[in-house]
């Protein structure tokens, strides 16, 4: 077993909230009133990230069939969105609807109680653009990155709305950071 801190595990998810606010924040350049609740938001993280307790997480085996299910996500999403044409929309609602059944349909088996969020976390990944992720290795690629995430995260803010989506986002960014950086 793997233990990480809770600032280990700020130290990955800290900047994947400013990047995402720094990427919004740069599309707006020219409206004052959104780069002023842009700097409201970056003080309210701050805020929210010192107020958390004290918070240790385990890598155990259960993480591993998250990673595996986020990745799973990721792929039926983005068969479905692409190859099948149903669209993203329709696909991350198809994964997240099949993924919600699977553990009442086997309650036997303990390690799929946690399917169904971490697919619909995957099932963000597969509904990214294919101008960003063309191809299934890119989607493979960057739903290993956000099932990495999702296990570093997935104990903090509980509760908190947008989670998944961010971690998603995270994974995407990581993936093609990655991909510049090599290529």
């Amino acid at each position: 077993m793997l233990h990480f801190d809770k600032a280990t595990s700020l130290f990955i998810i800290i900047p994947l909230h400013l990047i995402f606010l720094g990427a919004i924040g740069y599309e707006n350049l020219r409206d004052p009133f959104l780069l002023g609740m842009l700097v409201v938001f970056i003080i309210a993280l701050v805020y929210a990230y010192r107020r958390l307790p004290k918070l240790e997480l385990v890598f155990c085996e259960q993480d591993v069939f998250d990673v595996l299910f986020v990745v799973m996500g990721g792929l039926y999403t983005n068969f479905l969105s692409v190859r099948l044409g149903w669209g993203p929309v329709m696909g991350a609602a198809a994964v997240g609807l099949i993924g919600s059944f699977v553990p009442q349909l086997f309650k036997k088996l303990k390690r799929l109680t946690s399917m169904p969020t971490a697919m619909y976390c995957g099932a963000f990944v597969g509904m990214s653009a294919t101008t960003v992720l063309n191809s299934y290795l890119a989607v493979l690629g960057a739903s290993l990155a956000a099932g990495v995430i999702y296990v570093l995260a997935k104990n903090l803010f509980p509760g908190f709305g947008g989670k998944l989506g961010t971690i998603a986002f995270g994974g995407v960014v990581v993936f093609v950071l990655l991909t510049f950086l090599i290529g």
